[in-house]
Order: C-alpha cells, then structure tokens, then sequence
C-alpha cells in the first residue's frame, strides 16, 4: 500500500478540509508522509499555522493554510477565493 500511496500522492496538492483535528488531521499526516502538497482548511488558524510548521518539519512538505468555516453559506467560494489569491502572491 505504501508504494501505492506514495505514487498517488506524491507531488499532487491535496485540499483537507477539518484538517485543525480528527479524521483531517489524520488525513493530512499520511498525505504529507507520502510526499503530497497541502493546502489545510479549518477554523483554527492557530492550530493549523501549528500543524502546517510540524508537517514541514517532519516531511519537507509545501503547506498552505487557509482559514475557512465551511459549514457557513458561501464559503466554499470563500476558501476558493483565498486559495486563489496566495497562489498568485
């Protein structure tokens, strides 16, 4: 499996929504292991800002935090929006 995740997941971007704890952060541990590109969307920034430093740390990996309520209207658009312009700056 790993070789297989490895090849799946390495140098893709990958979008982890919830990623501030549980099954997200999960999530993005294995992403990140397995040599992906992250860009984090949770409502703690802090945490994220956190988490983002210690993925790097531990796996070399680009990370990009974003901080989005998902469960509000609109804000899909929001993230989009804001993914946007940090790839542009």
């Amino acid at each position: 499996m790993s070789d297989f995740a490895d090849a799946l997941l390495r140098e893709k971007t990958v979008l982890v929504t919830g990623a501030s704890s549980g099954i997200g952060r999960a999530f993005a541990q294995r992403a990140s292991a397995h040599g992906a590109r992250l860009v984090l969307v949770a409502r703690r920034t802090d945490v994220l800002s956190t988490f983002a430093k210690e993925l790097h740390a531990s796996h070399g990996t680009d990370v990009r935090v974003i901080s989005g309520d998902l469960s509000r209207p609109g804000a899909g658009t929001t993230v989009t929006l804001r993914w946007e312009v940090r790839d542009a700056g």
